[in-house]
């Protein structure tokens, strides 16, 4: 990683929390003190800001100094949209938003991207923690385009949904057990796709929020597809309607 995607020593990461750039994740060193902990660590949680406890060694590594004073943030290479900023873009460019839930894999999360800038979709969604974020893996699997789109990153996923469910969102989830495929429904719009895991699918919490599961049509001896395979069939079956 290059130095200048870091951030280190807590005044400049306190600075940089505080100002509402877009963070990935913020390291602090297992060995530092009780204080510096509980503030970076409250800053964290006040901005949806991953936060991890890492190994002296591990800053050092990130920041190029044994001077990085116990804590190193790692900025985004993207910029990133919060939910409000999202709503205020104008209707018609975010009528479709993909959301990921716990898509650990960026390469994962990079393909997606690119099948879905390929399909015409604006915008993506992920939390902020717990998930795959948009880093350099995900920029090379997405071949650039991932730079196209508009990456909203928030705190909870479900809160998310809940307040766009709210603003007239329709939200429906990919699950492979669903009786009611994704060729059987009208799919109004503006809607929200949610695709969950790798390994462990969607939260309870993300799908307490769900209007509607549906699932992709498959041979009885396939059990699941890859979350990018989804999220392209989904896509381009939207452009499909779209194009009628």
């Amino acid at each position: 990683m290059d130095s200048q995607d870091v951030v280190w020593g807590r005044r400049a990461v306190e600075e940089l929390l505080s100002s509402g750039r877009p963070v990935r994740k913020v390291l602090l060193a297992d060995a530092s003190r009780p204080s510096l902990r509980g503030r970076i660590q409250d800053l964290c949680r006040q901005n949806g800001v991953e936060c991890r406890i890492a190994p002296l060694s591990r800053l050092a590594e990130l920041s190029r100094t044994p001077e990085h004073g116990g804590v190193v943030a790692v900025i985004s290479p993207l910029p990133l949209l919060s939910l409000e900023q999202f709503l205020s873009v104008p209707e018609p460019e975010r009528q479709i938003l993909f959301a990921f839930d716990g898509v650990e894999n960026p390469r994962n999360l990079g393909l997606a991207a690119r099948s879905l800038a390929a399909a015409g979709v604006a915008h993506l969604l992920i939390p902020a923690t717990g998930g795959a974020q948009p880093d350099a893996t995900f920029l090379e699997a997405s071949a650039g385009v991932g730079e196209r789109l508009g990456i909203v990153r928030v705190p909870k996923l479900a809160d998310a949904l809940r307040e766009l469910k709210a603003q007239g969102y329709w939200i429906f989830g990919l699950a492979g057990e669903s009786s009611l495929t994704l060729w059987q429904h009208a799919l109004p719009l503006p809607a929200v796709f949610v695709l969950g895991g790798e390994t462990k699918g969607m939260h309870p919490s993300v799908r307490n929020v769900l209007h509607e599961s549906l699932a992709i049509p498959m041979a009885s001896n396939v059990e699941s597809l890859n979350v990018a395979v989804t999220a392209s069939l989904v896509a381009f079956e939207l452009a499909r309607r779209a194009s009628l």
